[in-house]
C-alpha cells in the first residue's frame, strides 16, 4: 500500500551562485546578426531613396504648373516651391542620417523634426504673409483701377484653376481631409464675384486662395513626409525584430565535461520566441498592406508595439535559461533524495520527465530487493525560481509509517547538509490510498502541470 510525503526546497544563495555560472554557459548563436540587420537598414535606405526620387519627380511637375502661370503668381509659385523643397529636402536629408543610428537617437531626433516641422510651417505662412502685403502694394499703386483690377482678378483666378488642379493630385484627404473642398468652394465664389463686376472683393479672395492653396500643399506634403519617415522606421524597427527572433532561436550549452548541447530557445521559454515573432509578423503585415490607409499615429503606435516586443526579446533569452537551471536542479534535487535512498538498499529503476517535457517535473523510481517501491518527484515551483516541491511516494509490503517517516527525515537531513533549504516533510497521502504517482508510465504520458507539452 502506498502513502506519500511532501515538502518543498529552496537553493541555497551559494548553490543558487553555482547554477547561475552554469547559466551564463548558454551562448545565443546569432552571429549573422549585424550583417543581417546592416543588410535590412540598407535595404530601408534604398527605400528612401525612391521616396526621394518619387518627390524629386513631383517637384518637377510643380515647376511645369508654375511655368505655365500667367500671373502675377508665377514669381511668387516659384519663390515660394523653392523654399518648400530646399526645407522638405534638408528634412529628409537628416531623417537618412538617423536610419543607422539607435532607436533611441532615433526617436530623440524625430521628435526634434516633429518640432521642426511645425516651425518651417509657420516660416512659411509669415514669408508668405509678406509677399502678399508686396503684392497689396503693387494694387493700390494701380492705375485705371477697375479695368486693370479685372484683367489681374481673371489671370489670378485662371492661374488658381491650373494650381488647383495640380495640387488636388496630393493626397490631401488623407492628410488635410475637407481642406480641398473648402478652397475650391471660395475659389466659386471669387469666380462669381468677378462675373458681378467686383473685382475687388474678387482680386482679394484670389489672393487668399492662393495663400490657402500653397499653404494646404505644403501641409499635405510635410505631413506625408513625416508620414513616409514614420513608416520606414516602424518597418525597420518590425523587420529587425523578425531577423532577430529568428536568429536567436538556437542557443548552446557548453559543457566542459562534454561536448556542448545545442538548445531550442523558444522551447525552453515556453514558446516566448514564437509569441514574440507572431505578434511582430503581424504588425509587419499590417505595415506592408495597410500603408495607403494608416494615419501616422497607427504607425507610430505600430513602431512602438514592436520597440516593445523588442524589449521582451532579451527576457524570453533569460526565461529559456532559468528553465534548463530549473531543469538541471531538478535533476541535481532528485539525485540527493537517491542517495539516501540507496543507502537504505534501494536501487533506481528509471527516472522520466513528466510528458516526457524536460521542463516539467522530474520523477525517479526505486525498488529494494524485498520489492517495495520508492517514487520521488520533483517539481519546479510555477511562481519562483530554484525553488521545488518534493513528492515522496511509498508502498512498501509492511505499512510501516515509521520507517518512512524516517526516511523522508534522512532525505530532509540530506538535502540541508547539501546546501539547500528543505522544510519538514508532511504527510499529504495516508496508507490505503489511491497514488497514481507510483505509475511513472501514466507520469510520462500525462500533461505537465509546470508548463505547456512540446516534444521534440
Amino acid at each position: 500500500m502506498s502513502g506519500q510525503k511532501r515538502t518543498w526546497v529552496n537553493i541555497e544563495q551559494q548553490e543558487e551562485r553555482r547554477l547561475r555560472e552554469s547559466d551564463a554557459k548558454l551562448r545565443v548563436i546569432n552571429s549573422e546578426l549585424p550583417s543581417r540587420l546592416a543588410e535590412i537598414r540598407n535595404a530601408t535606405m534604398e527605400e528612401a531613396r525612391r521616396q526621394s526620387a518619387r518627390m524629386d519627380q513631383r517637384w518637377g511637375e510643380f515647376q511645369n504648373t508654375a511655368s505655365r502661370l500667367q500671373s502675377d503668381l508665377a514669381q511668387l509659385e516659384r519663390d515660394t516651391q523653392e523654399r518648400l523643397r530646399r526645407r522638405l529636402a534638408q528634412a529628409r536629408s537628416h531623417f537618412t542620417n538617423l536610419l543607422n543610428q539607435e532607436r533611441s537617437d532615433r526617436m530623440e531626433q524625430a521628435e526634434r523634426m516633429r518640432e521642426e516641422y511645425s516651425s518651417l510651417v509657420d516660416r512659411e505662412r509669415s514669408e508668405r504673409q509678406q509677399q502678399i502685403g508686396e503684392v497689396q502694394g503693387r494694387l493700390n499703386r494701380i492705375e485705371n483701377r477697375e479695368e486693370n483690377l479685372r484683367q489681374m482678378a481673371g489671370a489670378w483666378l485662371q492661374d488658381l484653376r491650373i494650381l488647383q488642379e495640380d495640387i488636388a493630385k496630393l493626397p490631401h484627404e488623407r492628410f488635410a481631409p475637407g481642406a480641398m473642398n473648402r478652397i475650391n468652394g471660395r475659389i466659386s465664389q471669387a469666380v462669381l464675384n468677378l462675373e458681378n463686376d467686383a473685382s475687388q472683393v474678387s482680386i482679394g479672395q484670389a489672393q487668399n486662395e492662393y495663400f490657402e492653396l500653397v499653404e494646404l500643399r505644403a501641409d499635405v506634403l510635410y505631413r506625408e513626409q513625416q508620414f513616409e519617415e514614420e513608416y520606414l522606421r516602424a518597418l525597420i524597427a518590425v523587420r529587425s525584430l523578425i531577423e532577430e527572433v529568428r536568429l536567436n532561436r538556437q542557443g548552446v550549452v557548453e559543457d566542459d565535461e562534454t561536448q556542448d548541447i545545442t538548445v531550442d530557445i523558444d522551447f525552453w521559454s515556453r514558446g516566448m520566441l514564437s509569441q514574440i515573432s507572431d505578434q511582430a509578423e503581424r504588425i509587419k503585415t499590417r505595415l506592408e498592406k495597410e500603408k495607403d490607409s494608416l494615419s501616422f499615429e497607427e504607425v507610430r503606435q505600430l513602431e512602438t508595439a514592436a520597440a516593445e516586443l523588442q524589449l521582451q526579446l532579451p527576457q524570453a533569452i533569460d526565461k529559456a535559461r532559468m528553465t534548463i537551471i530549473n531543469s538541471q536542479a531538478c535533476h541535481n534535487v532528485a539525485d540527493r533524495v537517491v542517495e539516501v535512498m540507496e543507502a537504505q538498499g534501494y536501487a533506481v529503476e528509471e527516472g522520466v520527465y513528466e510528458g516526457e517535457d524536460q521542463r516539467a517535473a522530474y520523477a525517479v523510481k526505486m525498488r529494494n530487493v524485498g520489492g517495495d517501491e520508492f517514487v520521488t518527484i520533483v517539481t519546479p515551483s510555477p511562481g519562483q525560481e530554484l525553488a521545488y516541491g518534493l513528492e515522496m511516494n511509498f508502498e512498501d509490503r509492511n505499512r510501516d509509517e515509521t520507517t518512512r517517516q524516517s526516511l523522508a527525515d534522512a532525505v530532509y537531513e540530506r538535502l540541508n547538509r547539501g546546501g539547500l533549504r528543505a522544510g519538514r516533510p508532511k504527510e499529504t497521502m495516508g496508507i490505503g490510498e489511491p497514488n497514481d504517482s507510483m505509475d511513472l508510465e501514466k507520469f510520462r504520458q500525462r500533461q505537465p502541470q509546470s508548463g505547456t507539452v512540446r516534444t521534440r
